[in-house]
């Protein structure tokens, strides 16, 4: 069997041992897009699960729902004991080590019981991993069912017992719809696509079950909006996936650079193992042909978490020159120690941020009684804090720039009189754009070009003893209206309410 051996079980508790240890040392807020997916976990948490996702009591399509649902079910188990940015990221560090035994079981059939080893350990080690496998990013659930799926077809193309059969189709099947609802349409198809391409190579006569299996998760798959009252906002979504808007962005060499620089570490085992690559081997070529895409993608987008599906089978390529020698072991040791390196860096810079920085005034200077304003300009990691902990505020989400024919949220974009306006509004429970007279969020706003103002149900919340707003760039003022500055920096600055002498 696959899994059922000491070293599968040691490698899990060793990779989960480490993965948990950095989440529970690395007591900082939720980072940029965690924000988002921690407001929604936190809905789920309270509303219990759902065919898609809600953001501030609304349905949001802007990503699927399975990871929300799985997460806020795994999180219920512990929440309440831990501060939630270490609660919520547990379940990322228990599918990462899931994630490397998973690499270790795949490498297994490319290469010996050694470099298997060794590759799973490389894998688990990489800054990619490390970084964002223990945040709160798809990519991390995600790829338990690509690798599941491809350990699924593996054993499929082994000519096992009709029972196996049987399982491994149903483990493929689950693996393609779980891509999907869990990060991408997208993503869904890449899986399918590297099932076939493994089968096309080891077992030809599976390619039509394969087929026949992928023709049914695309009927889960297009059948799920119905189920819903939202099917137009689903298959927006869609449309709007992976080929059709990410690929269209012009991000370049820069990118590239940016990409790869988190994998650069395994250049000189790829320049050892390259001579060793044999392109009459139809493993070596299927794990060529896996690692294709990733030149296209760090090209074409700017998002580097997508070098997640590639690591493996670069891991596993890069360790065919390896003799294990003592020089061979040496290097190996050293590229262990670089990704953690690393990683280590870039959570020193993540705690630098000016939003981290007024979460952490937020939590030492405000009470979550005090009536709060929160002027954002998509600011998810703010308002996540203040919707967990339970702050009394209100929300407004302001204006959406345009840059080159594209959107682009760069600041709050209000001007001085505006911002007055709209403390004053609040404060005289003047009529605002309601969160409840919108269906759903997210999917119009590539649409507008104009402030949006979003209450919350807090009604009673009027008079501000705070305003936070966001700041990029322009010097607001609220001194007219009895307010000075009680923090500031560069892109956020928090206004407390003079008190009357």
């Amino acid at each position: 069997m696959f899994l059922r051996n000491n070293t599968t079980i040691t490698l899990f508790l060793f990779s989960l041992i480490i993965y948990v240890g950095i989440v529970l040392t690395y007591d900082v807020w939720f980072i940029g897009d965690e924000g988002y997916y921690a407001v929604s976990i936190y809905e789920a948490i309270k509303n219990g699960p759902n065919l898609y996702i809600t953001f501030l009591g609304k349905p949001a399509f802007w990503k699927p729902f399975l990871m929300v649902d799985v997460y806020s079910l795994m999180i219920r188990l512990w929440d309440g004991f831990l501060p939630a940015q270490i609660s919520y990221r547990i379940p990322s560090a228990i599918f990462s080590a899931i994630n490397v035994i998973l690499v270790y079981c795949i490498a297994r059939e490319f290469s010996d019981e050694k470099k298997a080893l060794l590759a799973s350990l490389l894998y688990m080690s990489n800054p990619i991993i490390l970084l964002f496998g223990t945040k709160i990013f798809m990519e991390t659930f995600t790829m338990v069912f690509v690798l599941g799926g491809l350990l699924a077809v593996i054993r499929l193309c082994k000519q096992g017992k009709n029972n196996d059969k049987l399982i491994a189709y149903l483990a493929i099947l689950i693996s393609i719809v779980g891509a999907a609802f869990s990060k991408s349409t997208t993503i869904g198809i890449m899986a399918m696509l590297l099932y076939l391409l493994y089968a096309f190579f080891a077992d030809k006569k599976r390619i039509l079950g394969i087929i026949a299996v992928s023709g049914v998760a695309a009927a889960i798959i297009l059948t799920v909006p119905f189920l819903t009252t939202f099917p137009e906002a689903y298959f927006k979504l869609y449309l709007e996936d992976f080929f059709t808007k990410r690929m269209s962005m012009d991000v370049g060499l820069t990118n590239l650079i940016t990409m790869l620089a988190s994998l650069f570490y395994l250049i000189p085992l790829f320049i050892m193992g390259i001579k060793s690559i044999d392109l009459k081997s139809w493993k070596d070529l299927f794990l060529l042909l896996w690692i294709l895409p990733l030149i296209v993608i760090a090209i074409k987008t700017p998002y580097m978490w997508y070098a997640f599906y590639f690591i493996a089978p670069l891991v596993i390529l890069s360790l065919k020159g390896v003799s294990l020698n003592v020089i061979d072991l040496s290097i190996i040791i050293v590229l262990l120690l670089i990704g953690p390196a690393i990683m280590m860096h870039s959570n020193w810079a993540y705690e630098r941020d000016a939003e981290i920085k007024t979460i952490e005034f937020m939590k030492q200077e405000i009470s979550t009684n005090s009536c709060t304003l929160y002027v954002s300009a998509i600011s998810p990691m703010v308002y996540a804090f203040l919707e967990i902990y339970g702050y009394n505020h209100n929300i407004a989400i302001t204006n959406i720039l345009w840059r080159n024919g594209s959107n682009v949220i760069l600041d709050a974009n209000v001007t001085n009189e505006q911002l007055e306006s709209l403390v004053a509004d609040y404060r005289n429970s003047a009529t605002v754009d309601d969160i409840s007279t919108r269906e759903y969020l997210f999917t119009e706003w590539n649409a507008l070009n104009k402030m949006i103002l979003i209450k919350t149900n807090n009604y009673n919340c009027t008079d501000f003893e705070y305003v936070a707003i966001t700041d990029y760039y322009k010097k607001y003022g609220l001194n007219s209206l009895g307010y000075t500055i009680a923090n500031e920096n560069e892109q956020i600055r928090v206004w407390k309410k003079r008190v009357a002498d």
